[in-house]
Order: C-alpha cells, then structure tokens, then sequence
C-alpha cells in the first residue's frame, strides 16, 4: 500500500510539474498568437475606416461589396435589406460619419474577426449615436462583414 502511494505522489508531482511546463507553453503560444494577427487586426480597422467612407460618399454599389453575399440581417430578406440600403445609402443625402473604435479582436482564428465602436451618424434628415459591432470573415483576401450588431439588440 504504502508504494502505491508513493508512486501516486510521484506521478501527482510529475503531472503538476507537466502542467506548470505546458502553461508556459501555452503563456508564450497566446503572445505569439498576438503577434500573428497584427496585421489582420489592421486589415480589419482598416476595411471599417473604408467602409465609413464609402458609406459617408454614398456610394452604394461599392458599399453592398463590404458585406457577404447574400447578407440579411435577423428578420429581413437580403432583397429587403437590398432596397434599404438604397434608399439610405445615395449621393443625394449629405452622410457624415464618425467611428471611435474601442476594440479589435480576432479570437484565435485567423479568418474572423470583431469590431466595437460608437457610431455618430448624422444626414440632412436623420442623427444618431450607438455602440455597434461588427464580425468580419476573410473570404478571399478580403475582410467581409458578416453580421452588424447595433449593441442595443438591433441587427443593421
């Protein structure tokens, strides 16, 4: 009995020790994991910073090709949305937009992404100011947007 014991806290060490090795391990694995999307977290803030500006510009063929295809938000049809866009998106409106972004996040994956901001809205008709966020994918190179989050429960 008593070598089944001592054989136990042996192994208990041996596996405490293993552990404490694999979280260094593990410590060094995440800042490199930093590191590594650095420059897709700057792909991402910058896509965001060029889709405020072809959006603010009222360009709304190039504005429809920042998202997926066939985006919808919950409860609208793509067409649907389609329509809205067009009719919210256009040169005739005079658009200004501001983004202040609190946070990029990439979450361990190299092809999806997060943003949080507070948009300030305002065009000849309309004025507002919310928190949003908005998950990108990468789909050929390019950083889409996935699904928009208005952080009070709204889908845009």
């Amino acid at each position: 009995m008593l070598i089944i014991k001592q054989s136990l806290l042996l192994f208990s060490l041996f596996f405490l020790f293993s552990m404490n090795v694999l979280a260094v391990e593990d410590d060094n694995f995440v800042e490199n994991i930093d590191i590594i999307y650095i420059d897709e977290m700057n792909e991402v803030k910058q896509r965001l910073l060029d889709w405020v500006s072809i959006w603010s510009q009222g360009d709304y063929v190039t504005y429809l090709k920042f998202y997926v295809t066939n985006y919808a938000p919950r409860g609208v049809s793509h067409r649907q949305w389609k329509i809205n866009r067009k009719q919210r998106v256009n040169k005739k409106k005079q658009i200004r937009i501001n983004v202040l972004l609190e946070d990029i996040s990439m979450n361990g994956e190299a092809d999806r992404a997060e943003t949080v901001f507070w948009q300030d809205y305002k065009s000849n008709n309309y004025r507002d100011k919310v928190r949003k966020k908005i998950i990108w994918i990468r789909n050929n190179s390019v950083w889409l947007i996935k699904q928009e989050i208005t952080l009070n429960g709204k889908l845009y």
